[in-house]
């Protein structure tokens, strides 16, 4: 079972060097073509969370990937009115919307635009973008099947110096590099023919949220009664406390007390006189 799991495999470096081209490539129509499909969409609907949610269940469906999904509240204004003794109703708007970024198979590139397109309410925007490739691919292709073996094993016997042979090394391994470059320039090139990229946008009218929240300077006012009752009790203790200070100077009080009574005799005696 596992050589024939290792037989199934697919060299993705011979894909990268391929030169064969099954339907032959003169025909802008023909498969073999390597072309890239992008797309782009910008549609309104009735609720953003459903509609990402069905979009991210077709791409998985279908064999495809979500790049990116983000949904956005955006908070709008806020309003508050009194509901009851104890509570108020707090309306608050925002403006819901979401960007995504999916890959699907190729082949089912418009049907699932028309697909999504169908799920709005209005699409502002519809764009659709095909990216011929094929001479980019095959330029690379040919250049990874084309070696200098023979004339690098030349140049490597005629080498008469260290410098000359470090020169040829270099060179060496520069061709390498850029071979390896090559491939995978085509292999990423071959993933976006087989997947093609839909950048979607959906937004959705202003909504608004109600809800019925304790009113927090109702349920921190005291009753008057209560309030009277404080007072009461706080004036309470003011007199106990000026009569404390009454008390706690009564030397002074005393001696005021006597001087007041000399000071009425001696006028008493005066005005006798």
């Amino acid at each position: 079972l596992a050589a024939c799991n290792r037989q199934n495999e697919i060299d993705p470096l011979s894909a990268a060097d391929s030169v064969k081209f099954a339907t032959g490539i003169r025909s802008l129509q023909a498969p073999s073509r390597k072309i890239i499909k992008k797309g782009n969409l910008v549609c309104e609907v009735a609720d953003v969370l459903p509609a990402v949610q069905k979009t991210e269940q077709i791409v998985n469906s279908l064999g495809g990937m979500v790049m990116e999904s983000n949904m956005v509240n955006e908070a709008g204004e806020t309003k508050e009115v009194y509901y009851s003794a104890d509570s108020i109703k707090q309306v608050s708007t925002y403006m819901p919307s979401a960007s995504m970024v999916i890959k699907v198979p190729a082949a089912f590139t418009d049907s699932v635009m028309n697909i999504l397109s169908g799920m709005s309410r209005f699409t502002s925007k519809r764009i659709f973008n095909q990216y011929d490739e094929t001479y980019t691919y095959l330029a690379n292709a040919v250049k990874n099947n084309h070696t200098d073996t023979q004339a690098v094993i030349q140049a490597e016997k005629l080498a008469d110096n260290a410098v000359e042979a470090m020169q040829v090394d270099h060179y060496k391994q520069d061709a390498a590099d850029e071979k390896t470059d090559r491939r995978i320039e085509n292999l990423k090139l071959l993933d976006d023919v087989n997947y093609a990229t839909l950048n979607v946008q959906f937004s959705a009218p202003q909504q608004a949220v109600v809800a019925i929240v304790p009113d927090v300077r109702s349920m921190t006012t005291i009753p008057f009664f209560s309030e009277l009752g404080l007072a009461i009790m706080k004036g309470m203790s003011m007199l106990k406390g000026l009569v404390l200070v009454i008390i706690t100077i009564w030397p002074f009080s005393l001696i005021a007390g006597v001087m007041l009574i000399m000071m009425y005799r001696k006028r008493s005696r005066v005005a006798r006189i």
